[in-house]
Protein backbone atom coordinates (compact mmCIF):
# COMPACT_ATOMS: atom_id res chain seq x y z
CA UNK A 1 0.00 0.00 0.00
CA UNK A 2 1.29 3.45 -0.90
CA UNK A 3 1.16 6.13 1.68
CA UNK A 4 2.43 9.71 1.78
CA UNK A 5 2.63 11.83 4.88
CA UNK A 6 2.99 15.54 4.18
CA UNK A 7 4.86 17.83 6.53
CA UNK A 8 4.11 21.48 7.25
CA UNK A 9 4.97 22.85 3.83
CA UNK A 10 4.59 21.50 0.36
CA UNK A 11 8.36 21.28 -0.27
CA UNK A 12 8.86 18.85 2.62
CA UNK A 13 7.46 15.33 2.60
CA UNK A 14 7.98 11.93 4.14
CA UNK A 15 7.79 9.18 1.56
CA UNK A 16 6.58 6.08 3.38
CA UNK A 17 6.88 2.98 1.23
CA UNK A 18 6.90 3.66 -2.50
CA UNK A 19 5.15 7.02 -2.52
CA UNK A 20 6.29 9.29 -5.30
CA UNK A 21 5.20 12.40 -7.18
CA UNK A 22 5.22 12.21 -10.98
CA UNK A 23 4.82 15.27 -13.19
CA UNK A 24 3.43 14.53 -16.61
CA UNK A 25 5.16 17.41 -18.40
CA UNK A 26 8.92 17.80 -18.11
CA UNK A 27 10.91 20.86 -19.16
CA UNK A 28 12.94 20.58 -22.32
CA UNK A 29 16.74 20.66 -22.13
CA UNK A 30 16.70 24.34 -23.11
CA UNK A 31 14.24 25.12 -20.33
CA UNK A 32 16.08 23.36 -17.52
CA UNK A 33 18.10 25.61 -15.20
CA UNK A 34 21.72 24.77 -14.36
CA UNK A 35 22.10 23.51 -10.79
CA UNK A 36 24.54 21.56 -8.63
CA UNK A 37 24.10 18.55 -6.35
CA UNK A 38 26.47 16.57 -4.12
CA UNK A 39 25.20 13.09 -3.23
CA UNK A 40 26.63 10.71 -0.62
CA UNK A 41 25.64 7.03 -0.63
CA UNK A 42 26.06 5.51 2.85
CA UNK A 43 25.68 1.79 2.28
CA UNK A 44 25.78 -0.94 4.90
CA UNK A 45 28.57 -3.17 3.56
CA UNK A 46 28.02 -6.20 5.78
CA UNK A 47 27.44 -9.71 4.48
CA UNK A 48 23.66 -9.67 4.05
CA UNK A 49 23.65 -6.53 1.89
CA UNK A 50 25.13 -7.95 -1.32
CA UNK A 51 21.78 -8.04 -3.20
CA UNK A 52 21.38 -4.32 -2.55
CA UNK A 53 24.81 -3.55 -4.04
CA UNK A 54 23.85 -5.46 -7.17
CA UNK A 55 20.52 -3.65 -7.43
CA UNK A 56 22.19 -0.25 -7.10
CA UNK A 57 24.73 -1.03 -9.82
CA UNK A 58 22.02 -2.41 -12.13
CA UNK A 59 19.87 0.71 -11.76
CA UNK A 60 22.54 3.41 -11.51
CA UNK A 61 21.87 4.66 -15.06
CA UNK A 62 18.20 5.16 -14.19
CA UNK A 63 19.19 7.27 -11.18
CA UNK A 64 21.69 9.36 -13.14
CA UNK A 65 19.20 10.03 -15.95
CA UNK A 66 16.44 11.01 -13.51
CA UNK A 67 18.71 13.63 -11.95
CA UNK A 68 18.39 15.65 -15.17
CA UNK A 69 14.56 15.67 -15.41
CA UNK A 70 13.88 19.07 -13.80
CA UNK A 71 17.27 20.76 -14.09
CA UNK A 72 20.64 20.33 -15.76
CA UNK A 73 22.39 19.13 -12.63
CA UNK A 74 26.17 19.18 -12.19
CA UNK A 75 26.56 16.18 -9.87
CA UNK A 76 29.24 14.77 -7.62
CA UNK A 77 28.87 11.32 -6.10
CA UNK A 78 30.49 9.84 -3.00
CA UNK A 79 30.45 6.27 -1.69
CA UNK A 80 30.80 5.37 1.99
CA UNK A 81 30.58 1.62 2.58
CA UNK A 82 30.30 1.18 6.34
CA UNK A 83 30.78 -1.81 8.60
CA UNK A 84 30.54 -2.27 12.34
CA UNK A 85 32.93 -0.02 14.27
CA UNK A 86 31.50 -1.19 17.60
CA UNK A 87 31.92 -4.96 17.18
CA UNK A 88 35.50 -6.15 17.88
CA UNK A 89 34.86 -9.33 15.86
CA UNK A 90 34.52 -7.26 12.68
CA UNK A 91 38.08 -6.96 11.40
CA UNK A 92 37.20 -5.09 8.21
CA UNK A 93 37.25 -1.32 7.90
CA UNK A 94 35.08 1.03 5.88
CA UNK A 95 35.30 1.61 2.13
CA UNK A 96 35.55 5.38 1.92
CA UNK A 97 35.81 7.36 -1.30
CA UNK A 98 35.93 11.07 -1.96
CA UNK A 99 33.47 12.91 -4.20
CA UNK A 100 33.80 12.24 -7.90
CA UNK A 101 32.18 13.85 -10.95
CA UNK A 102 32.95 10.71 -12.96
CA UNK A 103 29.92 8.39 -13.05
CA UNK A 104 31.99 5.53 -14.46
CA UNK A 105 34.42 5.85 -11.56
CA UNK A 106 31.56 5.81 -9.06
CA UNK A 107 30.08 2.75 -10.78
CA UNK A 108 33.44 1.00 -10.46
CA UNK A 109 33.64 1.85 -6.76
CA UNK A 110 30.14 0.55 -6.19
CA UNK A 111 30.82 -2.62 -8.21
CA UNK A 112 33.92 -3.35 -6.13
CA UNK A 113 32.17 -2.89 -2.78
CA UNK A 114 32.41 -6.18 -0.88
CA UNK A 115 29.77 -7.47 1.49
CA UNK A 116 31.71 -8.81 4.45
CA UNK A 117 31.91 -8.77 8.22
CA UNK A 118 29.06 -10.97 9.34
CA UNK A 119 29.10 -10.28 13.05
CA UNK A 120 28.90 -13.04 15.59
CA UNK A 121 26.46 -10.91 17.53
CA UNK A 122 23.84 -9.29 15.29
CA UNK A 123 21.53 -6.52 16.32
CA UNK A 124 22.98 -3.19 15.21
CA UNK A 125 25.24 -1.52 12.66
CA UNK A 126 27.23 1.71 12.47
CA UNK A 127 24.46 3.54 10.61
CA UNK A 128 24.52 6.50 12.99
CA UNK A 129 28.30 6.71 12.58
CA UNK A 130 27.91 6.64 8.79
CA UNK A 131 25.37 9.47 8.86
CA UNK A 132 27.63 11.57 11.06
CA UNK A 133 30.58 10.87 8.76
CA UNK A 134 28.56 11.79 5.66
CA UNK A 135 27.23 15.00 7.19
CA UNK A 136 30.80 16.21 7.57
CA UNK A 137 31.78 15.46 3.97
CA UNK A 138 33.69 17.95 1.85
CA UNK A 139 30.58 19.48 0.31
CA UNK A 140 30.81 22.26 -2.23
CA UNK A 141 30.35 25.49 -0.31
CA UNK A 142 27.77 27.43 -2.31
CA UNK A 143 24.73 26.93 -4.52
CA UNK A 144 24.80 23.15 -4.07
CA UNK A 145 22.02 20.80 -3.06
CA UNK A 146 23.21 18.11 -0.64
CA UNK A 147 21.74 14.61 -0.34
CA UNK A 148 22.64 11.75 1.99
CA UNK A 149 21.32 8.30 1.08
CA UNK A 150 21.41 5.69 3.85
CA UNK A 151 20.75 2.03 2.98
CA UNK A 152 20.89 -0.64 5.69
CA UNK A 153 19.13 -3.82 6.81
CA UNK A 154 19.73 -3.54 10.56
CA UNK A 155 19.26 -1.38 13.62
CA UNK A 156 21.80 1.29 14.60
CA UNK A 157 23.90 1.71 17.71
CA UNK A 158 22.54 4.66 19.68
CA UNK A 159 25.97 6.15 20.36
CA UNK A 160 28.67 7.38 18.00
CA UNK A 161 31.94 5.49 18.06
CA UNK A 162 34.70 7.33 19.93
CA UNK A 163 36.92 7.29 16.84
CA UNK A 164 34.44 9.63 15.13
CA UNK A 165 33.14 11.75 18.00
CA UNK A 166 34.45 11.46 21.53
CA UNK A 167 32.23 13.82 23.51
CA UNK A 168 29.34 13.27 25.93
CA UNK A 169 26.65 14.39 23.44
CA UNK A 170 27.38 11.42 21.19
CA UNK A 171 23.87 10.09 20.66
CA UNK A 172 21.23 10.37 17.97
CA UNK A 173 20.39 13.95 18.95
CA UNK A 174 23.91 15.00 17.99
CA UNK A 175 23.39 13.58 14.52
CA UNK A 176 19.93 15.09 14.23
CA UNK A 177 21.21 18.54 15.12
CA UNK A 178 24.02 18.30 12.59
CA UNK A 179 21.65 17.19 9.83
CA UNK A 180 19.24 19.99 10.59
CA UNK A 181 22.04 22.54 10.39
CA UNK A 182 22.87 21.50 6.82
CA UNK A 183 21.48 24.00 4.32
CA UNK A 184 19.78 22.91 1.10
CA UNK A 185 19.84 19.24 2.02
CA UNK A 186 17.80 16.06 1.82
CA UNK A 187 18.04 12.80 3.75
CA UNK A 188 16.86 9.59 2.09
CA UNK A 189 16.75 6.31 4.00
CA UNK A 190 16.03 2.70 3.07
CA UNK A 191 16.00 0.86 6.38
CA UNK A 192 14.02 -1.28 8.82
CA UNK A 193 11.41 0.40 10.96
CA UNK A 194 13.53 0.68 14.08
CA UNK A 195 12.98 3.44 16.63
CA UNK A 196 16.25 5.26 15.96
CA UNK A 197 15.48 5.73 12.26
CA UNK A 198 11.93 6.79 13.02
CA UNK A 199 13.31 9.34 15.48
CA UNK A 200 15.56 10.79 12.78
CA UNK A 201 12.75 10.87 10.21
CA UNK A 202 10.24 12.43 12.61
CA UNK A 203 12.72 15.08 13.70
CA UNK A 204 13.32 16.08 10.09
CA UNK A 205 9.59 16.47 9.45
CA UNK A 206 9.13 18.45 12.68
CA UNK A 207 11.97 20.79 11.71
CA UNK A 208 10.52 21.23 8.20
CA UNK A 209 13.49 19.53 6.53
CA UNK A 210 13.39 17.36 3.42
CA UNK A 211 13.23 13.67 4.28
CA UNK A 212 12.29 10.57 2.32
CA UNK A 213 12.13 7.09 3.79
CA UNK A 214 11.34 3.61 2.54
CA UNK A 215 10.61 1.34 5.47
CA UNK A 216 11.04 -2.42 5.49
CA UNK A 217 10.17 -4.87 8.24
CA UNK A 218 12.42 -4.99 11.30
CA UNK A 219 11.70 -8.69 11.86
CA UNK A 220 14.41 -11.25 11.12
CA UNK A 221 13.86 -12.91 7.77
CA UNK A 222 11.28 -10.41 6.58
CA UNK A 223 13.82 -7.58 6.32
CA UNK A 224 15.96 -9.30 3.70
CA UNK A 225 12.96 -10.47 1.68
CA UNK A 226 11.42 -7.01 1.58
CA UNK A 227 14.72 -5.42 0.57
CA UNK A 228 15.11 -7.98 -2.20
CA UNK A 229 11.58 -7.24 -3.43
CA UNK A 230 12.01 -3.47 -3.63
CA UNK A 231 11.52 -1.94 -7.06
CA UNK A 232 14.93 -0.29 -7.12
CA UNK A 233 14.44 1.21 -10.58
CA UNK A 234 11.29 3.08 -9.51
CA UNK A 235 12.82 4.00 -6.19
CA UNK A 236 15.98 5.49 -7.66
CA UNK A 237 14.02 7.24 -10.40
CA UNK A 238 11.80 8.89 -7.79
CA UNK A 239 14.82 9.93 -5.75
CA UNK A 240 16.68 11.36 -8.74
CA UNK A 241 13.63 13.37 -9.78
CA UNK A 242 13.26 14.72 -6.23
CA UNK A 243 16.89 15.82 -6.11
CA UNK A 244 16.62 17.39 -9.55
CA UNK A 245 13.52 19.35 -8.56
CA UNK A 246 14.74 20.53 -5.16
CA UNK A 247 18.15 21.54 -6.55
CA UNK A 248 16.34 24.37 -8.32
CA UNK A 249 15.47 25.96 -4.96
CA UNK A 250 19.13 26.42 -3.98
CA UNK A 251 20.26 30.04 -4.17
Amino acid sequence: MRKTTNAKRSDTSLYDGFAMVIKVERPTAAQRPNTRADIVFCIDATTSMKPCFEALVANLDTFIASLQTEASVDIRLRLVGFRDLHDPTCEYGWDIHEFTENVAQFRSQLSKLEAKCGQKSRGAESSLDALFFAIHSDWRKSKTHRTIILITDDDAYDKLHASLYNRPDNGVERVIQDIQEMRHSMLFMVCPRFAIYRRIADSMVSADRKIAAVWVSNKDGETYQELANLNWASLLKMLGQSISKTSITVT
